[in-house]
């Protein structure tokens, strides 16, 4: 398809069946069998088995690094799943150190040395047992055949001697406009201990009566820093002002303590939101694709790039038991990449909006500096790749959980295929991401609760509250010309008004729409629904909204 990326179009074959056979440099040709279906498209998936000697892709530390931290494990990536079993009395220190090892997905080996000297020069050998799941010997040494040993050496670093240090936080200090449900997500500069329950140490108050609010606390290690985020338990008051306070004793694993309380300060704003979930990724997952299945995914590492769901990394603001996780790997022999995470149907397909609207995603971030947006179809009835359109992209920059925001009515489109307008209705297509320049190669986000948002005023203080909704008496009554009916309600709601002759006959509906919490008012002009002045006596106006009914009489007097 032009991108390099193992996705090949067919088009045109006759419903039928097809041996379609595989042959690529470096891998060991296959065959299969292709029944076309009676659908739209006809997926096939193969995976074919490298001729190759397996590699050494990836290693944590690098060959050479000086100032690799004694603390950490060490990390070993190859080029494919191994066979697991023959890593047994394969694995040399010099100088000599105890050490355990484990496997991730049967291709990234960890190695968990008990302890490292500080600032001491280490060679890991790894001997030609080394074999994959096919049987084919590691090419250790690099020269593209089996065998060879693999040699990575490496100085330790100095023993850290800096207490952590506060990195980052959002809300951003002092700010405001805040949302009234926010991840509160303080980031330090490296990892701290939450020993000796030092998260107590680390909460958030109201200001006005220095009251603590209840939030769930969880502590995040990723990519050697830490994460704490706040998740409040109930919506904050508007137009307040709340402190996220960090006091003294937190500290690194080397037990340097930071002395110092900080405290910092933002204001919510006069808003809530109405929420329309897009998906939560409880359920239907397989209406995700793979990148590698969408056509507009080019310049990736495929091995090291997909989609799955996560039941650790949630966020905890709506009950979440699941987030998609997404891994991915640049090919950076490629001057651009581009990761396409398709939403091809189910409910969530179904959702359609319009521009005036926040699309929004609660986004762990893994402070790669590489790039994610948004993707919408515009004009969704006459749905069309060149109507997709995209966000701005925003960078990945922070650990921990961060909302990200699109205000489609006032930030700018971004640009892709589309003609850079949002012009009709819009349904979500998909998220995309994209490496920065100096962005990591590999990384690991997750994302939860994709929604659209609108906003509407909340009531300052002193302002009448409506714990409920009502409908008050028209005014003028009796009418001859027109009438005025009040009605007040207490949330963001669809309300109807329909006007009922003495015979239960509906004459016309004077309302139908969402009003925002409130108190609001419309005319009844004594027409019906033909545009006819109706005749003099008795009839009723009936408020309907979910499931409450209230109904009140009113006079018209020719």
């Amino acid at each position: 398809d032009g991108y390099s990326n193992g996705f090949y179009w067919f088009n045109g074959l006759m419903d039928s069946t097809y041996e379609v056979i595989y042959d690529a440099p470096g891998y060991y040709p296959d065959t299969s069998i292709i029944t076309i279906l009676d659908t739209f498209i006809t997926f096939n998936d193969i995976d074919l088995i490298s001729s190759q000697p397996p590699y050494v892709s990836n290693s944590n530390p690098s060959q050479g690094d000086s100032l690799f931290p004694s603390w950490e494990n060490l990390e070993i990536t190859f080029s494919r799943p191994m066979d697991t079993a023959s890593v047994q009395n394969a694995i040399l220190f010099s100088p000599q150190t105890d050490f355990f090892w484990y496997w991730v997905d049967n291709q990234r080996l960890i190695i968990s040395p008990d302890t490292l000297s500080f600032e001491t020069e280490y060679d890991l050998l790894l001997l030609d047992d080394f074999q994959d799941m096919y049987g084919h010997i590691i090419d250790g040494d690099n020269d593209g055949m089996q065998g060879g040993n693999y040699q990575l050496t490496f100085i330790t670093g100095p023993e850290d001697l800096n207490p952590p240090q506060i990195q980052t936080i959002y809300p951003p200090d002092l700010s405001n406009n805040i949302e009234i449900l926010p991840v509160v997500n303080i980031q330090f500069d490296e990892i701290i201990s939450i020993e000796n329950n030092l998260l107590d140490n680390i909460y958030l108050e109201q200001l006005t009566n220095n009251s603590t609010i209840t939030s769930d606390i969880v502590h995040y290690n990723f990519n050697n820093r830490s994460s704490v985020c706040l998740f409040p338990r109930e919506n904050l008051n508007g137009d307040e002002i709340y402190i996220v306070r960090v006091n003294s004793g937190i500290t690194d694993l080397f037990n340097n303590q930071n002395y110092l309380n900080s405290s910092f300060s933002f204001q919510t704003g006069l808003s809530d939101i109405e929420i329309i979930e897009i998906d939560d990724f409880e359920t239907n997952f397989d209406f995700w694709w793979n990148p590698q299945l969408s056509g507009s995914t080019f310049g990736i590492i495929s091995d090291s790039t997909n989609i799955t769901t996560n039941s650790n990394i949630i966020n905890l603001l709506y009950s979440s038991n699941h987030s998609m996780e997404i891994n991915y790997g640049w090919d950076t022999s490629y001057d651009d990449q581009l990761i396409r995470i398709y939403l091809s149907g189910g409910a969530s397909r179904q959702v359609i909006f319009n521009s005036n609207k926040l699309l929004q995603a609660y986004i762990f971030g893994d402070g790669s500096e590489n790039k994610i947006r948004f993707c919408v179809d515009d004009n969704v009835e006459n749905s069309a790749g060149s109507n997709h359109e995209v966000s701005p992209w925003y960078t990945i920059d922070w650990i921990g959980w961060k909302l990200v925001s699109w205000d489609m009515s006032v930030d700018e489109v971004g640009e892709w295929i589309g003609d850079g307008n949002l012009n009709g209705n819009l349904r979500f297509d998909s998220f995309q991401m994209t490496q920065s320049n100096g962005g990591m190669q590999f990384g690991t986000i997750f994302v939860d609760d994709l929604r659209v948002v609108n906003n509407f005023d909340l009531l300052r203080k002193g302002d009448e509250v409506y714990e409920t909704i009502s409908i008050s008496k028209n005014f003028p009554n009796p009418f001859n010309n027109s009438t005025k009916i009040f009605f007040t309600i207490d949330r963001t709601r669809q309300v109807t008004i329909n006007i009922f002759d003495i015979k239960g006959h509906k004459i016309k509906t004077i309302v139908d729409g969402t009003f925002y919490l409130g108190s609001h008012d419309t005319n009844w002009d004594g027409k019906n629904i033909y545009g006819e002045m109706v005749s003099s006596g008795i009839y009723f106006y009936s408020i309907i909204s979910n499931d409450y009914i209230e109904t009140k009489s009113m006079i018209y007097l020719k």
